[in-house]
């Protein structure tokens, strides 16, 4: 199964979260993204904001996971890409492990990649500064994390620098060691 969950690029509150199985499910997907940055675009006109970006979270698979889930994943990224998503490599982003048992503090985070689409602001705009608020504003307006929290410092540690890259190129596995593969 492969999930993404978008959210608005403005006030970062979550606007939906979208589930399908297989890569043929997604074949179609193109389309569904293109009407849903549509919607997205004449809401926030509605509403008199701009609408800089559109960012959403996916699970990439373990470095040790059937092949199936990377196939997914490959498929999920070509995808993102063919829409105009950008990969906010550089940084692994930690959200709360929302399956475990609330009273299990040694759960640990889900670790998620993030990807962008630029809409009223132009790729370049998106620095590694701009990329960093992006992120933190992910976690302190959607999952209420604000800096001085595990899950925040553990996303953004010093020294991390962001950047956009294709999404095709989240597509590729990495080894255990982290590296491409």
């Amino acid at each position: 199964m492969c999930t993404a969950r978008c959210f608005r690029g403005t006030a970062g509150t979550c606007v939906t979260s979208a589930s399908r199985t297989g890569r043929g499910a997604w074949a179609s997907g193109g389309r569904l993204y293109e009407q849903f940055f549509k919607v997205l675009r004449v809401d926030a006109g509605e509403l008199g904001e701009p609408l800089p970006f559109v960012i959403w979270e996916s699970h990439r698979p373990d470095p040790l996971a059937p092949a199936a889930d990377w196939e997914n994943w490959t498929a999920r990224t070509r995808l993102f890409d063919r829409v105009g998503g950008l990969w906010v490599d550089g940084v692994d982003f930690l959200s709360p492990n929302f399956a475990a048992d609330e009273e299990d503090d040694d759960v640990p985070p889900v670790p998620l990649q993030l990807f962008v689409k630029p809409l009223d602001s132009p790729e370049s705009a998106f620095t590694p500064e701009r990329l960093r608020e992006v992120v933190g504003g992910l976690h302190e307006r959607v999952y209420h994390n604000l800096p001085g929290s595990v899950l925040y410092d553990s996303t953004l540690p010093v020294g991390c620098e962001p950047r956009l890259r294709p999404a095709r190129v989240a597509g590729a596995q990495k080894s255990e060691r982290g590296e491409l593969v």
